[in-house]
């Protein structure tokens, strides 16, 4: 993954999330706006089933995980209907406030 803003305050990265090359812990903050499933715009629409979404949601949060220092601060974005079912695959990776 390619910076895609870099200043004397850190590396702004926009890019594919799943294919990257992003040293571990190595994040102090993420915010993230995916997909929100079935709510608009085409990008919402390439999953088949809410549950395949959630599949997509958990690898999402892994990697979260895996990049995100230890003080890292996490902003996640999602539709008001659907959010907790995103929280709750958060819950199991973070001690989300």
């Amino acid at each position: 993954m390619k910076p895609h803003f870099e200043s004397d305050r850190g590396t702004l990265y926009h890019d594919d999330w799943l294919n990257n090359n992003i040293p571990d812990k190595s994040i102090n903050l993420i915010i993230a706006d995916p997909p929100y499933f079935e709510t608009r715009g085409e990008f919402d629409f390439i999953w088949d089933t809410f549950d395949d979404y959630l599949i997509d949601v958990e690898k999402w949060a892994i990697e979260c995980k895996r990049v995100l220092a230890d003080n890292g601060t996490l902003l996640w974005y999602g539709s008001s209907k659907k959010i907790a079912y995103t929280q709750i695959i958060f819950d199991k990776y973070f001690k989300l406030l």
